[in-house]
């Protein structure tokens, strides 16, 4: 039933798309009028709706001053607001959460609408009010829509087999049995099998929730498990309702090192607060720095990166910093922190292996920059270009395709890196909707992939300067 209902919701959507795409049309609106478009991923656009069909809105963006067509899949749109009237992919009002615990294994058989609480309602005072475009939601609102989403099946779930060799031993024992047995042990099975193939993240997906159902009179396991379904929703789809769901279950909140993702998710499903409140309850790790500039708290990301840099891992601290910085556009502090790395005195053994790698990132990275301040695409010639930069395994190769003054496309050509999750789609596709190789972040737990993409990207444009 709820299937049946969500099809006719969405159809509703696209005939009142469609009716008011023709409204516009037939009164000769201006082609600078202003519409909105609300994505499940949390951010909201200025654009222009052009048209629409079942599956599909097709609007003129505009972002950074400049407007480019983009056809979206309507699964993935909250709501488009036409002349001032808003139309909703799902109006229902968010369920009351439950404190239940999940099921286990199979999720529920009702599909979730991609549907969420209006981004209109008024926010409780004190509430963060984010300029990044991002839809804003109460405490309330985004507890609801955890609950509501977080158990119910993927869209796609039915259509993945469940896959995975038979030789392993799902009661998925920790610490692991033996030596290295990507073919007996579950974690290096997810490590090397899952996390390395992009083509089979859903399947990875699907056996998490069939290891549920094996291990469910385990309670030590299925925490594991939990946390694992919670870094894949996270990190493989940027699902983040499912993410939240499950990493709150696995007790994420509670683990001093997990609950920087839980707090991710608050901030990408539209509560700042709610991630800041996590935080100040756990002592700071490096991952805090990264998340902290990506919500725009910089000035505070640079004071926790300075303090640390007086202690231990001063090089880890200052990459997280420099990085801080790029999301922020202030290149020449960046540079700063670049430099810092530069000048580190080498050491023997693991750390000094650690410091020799990050300076070979600080020295790629302020060759990217250097060469990134003058970059104006009104001076690249029509083209495309490639370039390499080093990533956390080797060197990777990005091209870049110029058009009429814009980047029209952006993609990774060759790499070796074995846990870039969704980084080597994601980051590029950045790359093409900001126009810019500044103010992206990286995508989490793979961060030097990310600036790697960054700096390729970066050196690739420049090629083309006139």
């Amino acid at each position: 039933m709820r299937r049946f209902t969500h099809s006719i919701i969405s159809t509703r959507l696209f005939l009142c798309i469609a009716v008011a795409v023709l409204i516009v049309a037939t009164i000769g609106s201006s082609a600078q009028a202003v519409d909105t478009i609300e994505l499940t991923s949390g951010r909201k656009y200025n654009c222009k709706v052009v048209g629409s069909d079942k599956d599909t809105i097709t609007v003129d963006l505009y972002v950074g001053g400049k407007s480019y067509t983009r056809r979206l899949q309507r699964s993935h749109v909250i709501a488009v607001t036409i002349n001032g009237t808003r139309y909703e992919n799902n109006a229902a009002k968010p369920d009351t959460p439950s404190t239940g615990t999940p099921s286990t294994g199979t999720p529920s058989t009702g599909t979730p609408s991609t549907g969420t609480p209006s981004s209109g309602t008024t926010p409780a005072a004190g509430n963060n009010r984010p300029t990044d475009g991002r839809v804003q939601r109460t405490s309330a609102e985004v507890k609801a829509l955890i609950q509501r989403v977080g158990q119910t099946k993927p869209d796609w779930y039915d259509s993945v087999p469940l896959r995975y060799p038979q030789t392993l031993d799902l009661s998925w024992p920790f610490p692991a049995k033996g030596g290295w047995n990507a073919q007996r042990n579950v974690g290096q099975y997810i490590w090397q099998i899952i996390n390395q193939n992009s083509n089979r993240f859903k399947e990875g997906i699907r056996f998490m929730h069939h290891l549920l159902s094996v291990n469910k009179n385990n309670p030590a396991t299925m925490q594991r498990i939990m946390k694992e379904l919670g870094k894949m929703y996270k990190h493989f789809l940027g699902d983040y309702e499912r993410a939240a769901f499950w990493y709150q279950h696995s007790g994420a909140d509670r683990d001093q090192f997990a609950y920087i993702h839980l707090a991710e998710c608050y901030y990408k499903l539209g509560n700042k607060q709610m991630a800041m409140d996590l935080i100040a309850k756990h002592p700071i790790q490096f991952r805090t720095i990264k998340l902290l500039a990506d919500m725009g708290e910089t000035d505070r990301a640079l004071r926790i990166a300075d303090s640390a840099m007086r202690r231990g891992y001063a090089d880890m601290a200052a990459i997280y910093a420099a990085d801080a910085c790029r999301v922020a556009g202030r290149l020449d502090k960046a540079m700063e922190y670049y430099q810092f790395i530069m000048n580190m005195p080498m050491r023997s053994g693991r750390d000094g292996k650690r410091i020799q790698k990050n300076q070979k990132r600080a020295r790629e990275s302020i060759t990217a920059l250097q060469q990134i301040k003058g970059l104006d695409l009104n001076r690249i010639a029509d083209g495309t270009y490639q370039a390499s930069s080093v990533g956390y395994i080797g060197p990777l190769t990005v091209s870049v395709t110029v058009k009429n003054n814009r980047i029209t496309d952006c993609k990774v050509v060759n790499h070796r890196e074995d846990q870039a999750f969704s980084s080597i789609t994601a980051i590029p596709h950045q790359v093409v909707q900001k126009q810019s190789v500044i103010g992206i972040d990286a995508v989490s737990s793979a961060t030097m992939t990310s600036e790697a993409i960054l700096n390729a990207a970066a050196k690739a444009l420049a090629q083309g300067v006139r």
